[in-house]
């Protein structure tokens, strides 16, 4: 079986973001390839089994509207004839056809013929469009992939549920497919540090949470807030002391980082899906203090007593009040780092590979 994944936006390195290592994650070790179009660089790059291809076009045309267009840019087919050449070969060549996104389904729909069609819906686009002169038009798009996907993927049972409500679909072929990180050797040694991390990349709903950062950052002059990913590039950020923006890392840097800070936030107020970076955090056994919001995809009854779940505005209280308690941190960086352990074995029990495989022999 091969799998061809149709992404948008930058996907090397796999790092980049958590939508490129979703799209790197979820098939690792099968027979696929990976393309994408649009994004943040100049130059087409292919790197194993991926391929990302720039256009200016698409990056002057989002940057000049704003208002999230970028995505539907791409679903109007303001795309490079070389990118739809090359997926038009690929698609020849594979069993499988997966989007990443809904966005490049009604450009490419032409092509696609009789393929097997999975939606992997890293969030539930429609319902992040609130308020958005999109939002009309994102339901219409989205809606045509769920109608013609044999299969979806969604990563939380709060998205399953928005899924059936919104477009009425099937539960036959929802599955849930959690946003993952493989297991890494426990390493945290924070519980002197004065450094605080947040992983985002240059995105919404991360935006409006660097600026909560920034109010904390402003009032908090003893800590050091550590920013990993594509946010350093955010024009509008502040120029704080406290704030250290260590832009895209390595894995090996970012290891370092975690492991060194005693704690990590998720101050997002938006969003849906599960965050890759609740689990990074938690892969490293790094204490959490994160919104009611960003604790979502996760069973409350199971974090309540490991995750610092707080509103926005008792953040800064509660890195006091956390700050002050060091003893107990090394005890939750345990049970953090164990609760992922668990988490990971219980939902990787199936591939998403093997999920398709049984759908294609029925």
């Amino acid at each position: 079986m091969r799998i061809l994944q149709l992404a948008h936006g930058r996907i090397i390195p796999h790092y980049f973001s958590g939508y490129s290592r979703r799209c790197h994650d979820i098939f690792s070790g099968e027979d696929r390839r990976l393309i994408s179009i649009g994004g943040p660089y100049l130059k087409d790059r292919i790197e194993g089994y991926s391929e990302q291809y720039a256009s200016i076009r698409l990056l002057l045309l989002s940057i000049i509207r704003g208002k999230r267009s970028f995505e539907i840019f791409i679903s109007r087919g303001m795309l490079r004839k070389k990118f739809i050449r090359r997926v038009n070969e690929l698609m020849k060549e594979s069993d499988v056809i997966v989007f990443e996104g809904p966005w490049l389904y009604r450009p490419l729909k032409n092509l696609v013929e009789k393929k097997f069609i999975v939606y992997d819906a890293h969030n539930v686009e429609y319902s992040l469009r609130e308020g958005n002169p999109f939002q009309d038009e994102v339901r219409e798009i989205e809606g045509d992939l769920v109608k013609n996907s044999n299969l979806i993927f969604v990563v939380t049972p709060e998205d399953r549920d928005l899924m059936k409500s919104i477009y009425g679909v099937n539960e036959n072929k929802l599955f849930l497919v959690p946003i993952q990180v493989d297991v890494k050797e426990y390493g945290w040694n924070g519980k002197d540090s004065k450094s605080i991390a947040f992983i985002g990349s240059l995105y919404e709903a991360n935006i409006i949470a660097l600026k909560e950062i920034e109010k904390m950052a402003e009032g908090l002059q003893e800590f050091e807030f550590h920013i990993i990913g594509s946010l350093k590039n955010y024009p509008g950020k502040k120029k704080l002391k406290n704030i250290v923006y260590h832009g895209t890392v390595s894995d090996e840097q970012k290891d370092r980082i975690l492991n060194e800070s005693f704690l990590a936030l998720n101050p997002v107020t938006m969003g849906s899906g599960r965050n890759v970076k609740m689990v990074d955090y938690m892969s490293h056994g790094l204490p959490i203090l994160t919104t009611p919001l960003g604790a979502r995809g996760f069973n409350l009854d199971e974090i309540k007593d490991i995750i610092f779940i707080e509103e926005i505005d008792k953040f800064k209280e509660k890195i006091m009040e956390i700050s002050s308690k060091r003893d107990i941190l090394p005890d939750i960086s345990r049970k953090i780092y164990e609760y992922h352990k668990r988490l990971f074995s219980i939902e990787t029990s199936k591939k998403p590979s093997e999920i398709i495989k049984e759908m294609l022999r029925t």
